[in-house]
C-alpha cells in the first residue's frame, strides 16, 4: 500500500467552484455594518443582556443536574432488580450494587467512574454487578464496565428504567451436579511430557525441592512402582511436597461436599519421627489459576508412618465449586512431620501403577500394588481433540490423521516344531526373552513382567545370529525364526549353523527392533551337534534398526503414536517403522510404548 501511494501520490483538492469563494474581509466588514446601527450605550446594553441570559441558563443547567442526583439520592433504598447467577462462581451480589450494601444508589454509580479514571480496582465480583449492560451468561470483564453502565444506574434509581439491560438477558445455567462416582486417580511415576499448565505448589508446603509434576489420569498406564525418598538434618515441623499430579481436562460439573481418599504405601526411617501422610486436592482453570480448593489447607494421616506399608486418609470436604469446562484437578501428596530434637524428615513414598490391584481401602498393606487418590464425584473429562493436518500452500492433499498400516506379514513358519536340519550340522537351540512381551519385564527389572503384554500379535520374530573367534573375526551368520510360547512367556527355536567346525566362539544374537546382544561368555561349540545358548533377553526400542536406542527412535515412535506431532510423517517414511514402534505388540502405539522406550532407554547401544 504505501508503495502504492509513494507511485501514485493522492491528487491535491480541486479549488472551490467560484460561485462559492469569499473575500477574506467579507466577516469583518458585516460586523462593521451591524454595529454601526447601535450607539455605544445600546451596545453596553446588549452585553448585559447576553450575560443575564447565560448565566440564567447555567444556573437552570445546575440546578437541573442538582435535583436529577438529589432525586437519585433520595432513591437510595431501592433494591437491584436482578442477582448474579450461582453459576458464574463469584459469589452473590445484586447487579448495580457495587458498594455491597444491598441498594443501588449514585456512589455506585461514582464508583464505575472512579475505575474508568484509575483510581478504584474493582473485584471480579463487583466487576460482575456493574457490567449492568452485559450478559449474565457468562462473566464480565473490567473492559465491559463503562460510563454507560455508569448513566444506567443513574437512570434506574431516578426511576427513568425500572430495570436493566442485563436481567433481561438469559442467565447461565448451573454445572450439573455429578451423578454416581467415585472418581479414582493413578499416582504415575513417569509419563508423557507433564502438561504445558504448571500450576503453583500450594503455599502450605513447606519443602518442595524435590517436587515434580506429572500427569495423573482414571486408567492405569502400568509405570514401574518406584519409591522416592527424602532425608535432611531439619528438626522444624515442615509439609514436604514429594509430587503435584494434574489431570486431563475435566468437564463441567459441580463438585459438592466430595469425600477424599487417599492410599500409598510410605515409610520412616526412624522410629518417633512423627512422619504422617499429607494432602492437597483443588481445582484450576485451563491458565493454572486457582478456580476453587477442595481441600484446604493441607490435610494430614492420623497415624505415624512405620515400614514401608500402605496408609490412609479419609477426609470428608465442605467444598462447593462450579467447575468449567476446560478445568484440571490437581492432586499434591507428600507427608507431614514434626520430629524430636533428636530425628529428621527421613522417609519415602512409593509411586506407580503397574500391579494389577490397587492398595486397598485401609493400612497395613506391604505389598507393592498401586496408590490411588479418590474423590467420591463423578468426574468426566474433555475428549481429546483430533489433531487437523495442514496443507502447504500450493499443494493438493487428502490428508490421512491415522496412517492406513499394513502390518508386516508373520514370517511363514513350518508346521514342524523342529525345522529340517540336514544330519551332521550344528544347531543353535535359543530361549530369548524380548523386553516388554510375555514373562520379560525391561532392562532393569527383567523378572518383573506385571506390565508386559502376554499375547503378542506377532507371536513369530526374525532372529539374526553372528559367530566370531576369539579374535572378534566374523565365522558364520545365520537367521532364522522364533515363535512365542504362551506357557514360558519366551521366544524359542532353531538355527542351522551349517558346518561350523567345533571350537570356543563368541556369539551374537539380534531381532528387529531389539538391541543386538552378546551371549554372556564364551560358547564352546561341537560340530554337528545341538548347542543350547544360554538364555538372553533382548533390549527394545531399536526402531530404526541401527543397533542403537536415540533421539531418532524417540521421533519416530512419538510420530507412529497417538501424540504424533507431525500428522504421522516420519512414521510414514518406512512401512516397518508403525509395526516396530509398538513396543508391546498390542496392535496400538500409545502411551505405554512411550513408557517401556523410556525405561529401556537406560542401555542405548547394541553390543
Amino acid at each position: 500500500m504505501d508503495e502504492n501511494i509513494k507511485n501514485n501520490p493522492p491528487e491535491a483538492p480541486a479549488p472551490e467552484p467560484v460561485s462559492y469563494s469569499r473575500n477574506n474581509n467579507s466577516s469583518s466588514k458585516f460586523f462593521d455594518k451591524f454595529f454601526s446601527m447601535f450607539s455605544k450605550k445600546t451596545t453596553a446594553a446588549l452585553v448585559v443582556v447576553v450575560l443575564v441570559i447565560g448565566v440564567g441558563a447555567a444556573t437552570i443547567a445546575v440546578q437541573n443536574s442538582t435535583d436529577t442526583r438529589q432525586r437519585a439520592d433520595g432513591l437510595r433504598a431501592i433494591n437491584p432488580p436482578c442477582t448474579i447467577p450461582t453459576a458464574l462462581n463469584v459469589g452473590a451480589g445484586g447487579y448495580g450494587d457495587l458498594t455491597g450494601d444491598g441498594k443501588v444508589s449514585s456512589s455506585d454509580s461514582d464508583w464505575i467512574l472512579q475505575k474508568d479514571a484509575g483510581t478504584r480496582t474493582l473485584t471480579p465480583a463487583q466487576i460482575e454487578v456493574a457490567d449492568v449492560n452485559g450478559t449474565r451468561t457468562t462473566l464480565s470483564s473490567a473492559a465491559d464496565v463503562n460510563s454507560i453502565d455508569s448513566a444506567l444506574i443513574l437512570q434506574f434509581i431516578s426511576g427513568s428504567i425500572s430495570t436493566f439491560p442485563v436481567c433481561s438477558s438469559p442467565a447461565a445455567t448451573a454445572a450439573p451436579t455429578p451423578t454416581g462416582g467415585p472418581t479414582r486417580f493413578y499416582l504415575l511415576s513417569e509419563g508423557p511430557p507433564t502438561p504445558a499448565l504448571s500450576p503453583a505448589f500450594d503455599s502450605g508446603w513447606e519443602i518442595t525441592s524435590i517436587a515434580t509434576r506429572l500427569r495423573t489420569t482414571t486408567v492405569k498406564q502400568r509405570t514401574f512402582m518406584i519409591t522416592v525418598p527424602y532425608n535432611d538434618n531439619v528438626h522444624d515441623e515442615q509439609d514436604i511436597l514429594f509430587r503435584q499430579y494434574i489431570s486431563d481436562p475435566i468437564q463441567a460439573v459441580n463438585i459438592v461436599n466430595p469425600t477424599v481418599k487417599f492410599v500409598i504405601r510410605a515409610s520412616q526411617s526412624y522410629g518417633g519421627n512423627r512422619l504422617k501422610l499429607a494432602l492437597h486436592v483443588r481445582v484450576v482453570d485451563s491458565s493454572g489459576a486457582l478456580r476453587g480448593t477442595i481441600i484446604s489447607p493441607i490435610v494430614h494421616g492420623t497415624t505415624e508412618l512405620g515400614a514401608l506399608a500402605s496408609k490412609r486418609i479419609s477426609y470428608a470436604t465442605t467444598a462447593n465449586i462450579s467447575a468449567q469446562t476446560g478445568d484440571r484437578i490437581v492432586i499434591e501428596i507428600g507427608y507431614w512431620s514434626d520430629p524430636p530434637n533428636t530425628a529428621s524428615h527421613t522417609g519415602s513414598i512409593s509411586i506407580g501403577d503397574n500391579h494389577q490391584t490397587d492398595l486397598p481401602d485401609s493400612e497395613g498393606q506391604t505389598s507393592p500394588m498401586n496408590p490411588w487418590v479418590e474423590l467420591s464425584s463423578k468426574i468426566n473429562f474433555v475428549p481429546p481433540a483430533t489433531p487437523t493436518p495442514t496443507t502447504p500452500p500450493g499443494v493438493t492433499t487428502t490428508p490421512t490423521l491415522t496412517p492406513t498400516i499394513t502390518p508386516t506379514p508373520t514370517p511363514a513358519v513350518t508346521t514342524t516344531p523342529t525345522p529340517t536340519i540336514p544330519a551332521g550340522n550344528t544347531v543353535f537351540a535359543l530361549t530369548v526373552g524380548l523386553d516388554g512381551l510375555g514373562t520379560t519385564g525391561d532392562n532393569n527389572t527383567p523378572n518383573n513382567s506385571s506390565g508386559s503384554n502376554k499375547n503378542p500379535n506377532h507371536p513369530a520374530r526374525n532372529v539374526k545370529i553372528e559367530v566370531f573367534d576369539g579374535n572378534n573375526m566374523p565365522i558364520a551368520n545365520k537367521s532364522g525364526t522364533l515363535i512365542y510360547q504362551t506357557g514360558s512367556g519366551k521366544f524359542t527355536g532353531t538355527i542351522d549353523m551349517g558346518n561350523l567346525a567345533s571350537a570356543s566362539y563368541i556369539v551374537k544374537i539380534k531381532s528387529d527392533g531389539f538391541l543386538r546382544r552378546v551371549i554372556p561368555g564364551i560358547q564352546n561349540v561341537t560340530l554337528g551337534q545341538t548347542f543350547n545358548v544360554p538364555t538372553v533377553n533382548l533390549v527394545n526400542g531399536d526402531i530404526n534398526g541401527d543397533n542403537a536406542i536415540n533421539i531418532l527412535d524417540y521421533n519416530i515412535l512419538i510420530s507412529c503414536s497417538t501424540f504424533s506431532t507431525d500428522n504421522h510423517g516420519a512414521c510414514n517414511a518406512n512401512p516397518q517403522y508403525a509395526i516396530l514402534s509398538d513396543l508391546e505388540d498390542n496392535g496400538a502405539v500409545n502411551q505405554f510404548d512411550y513408557n517401556l522406550f523410556l525405561r529401556e532407554l537406560s542401555v542405548q547401544n547394541g553390543e
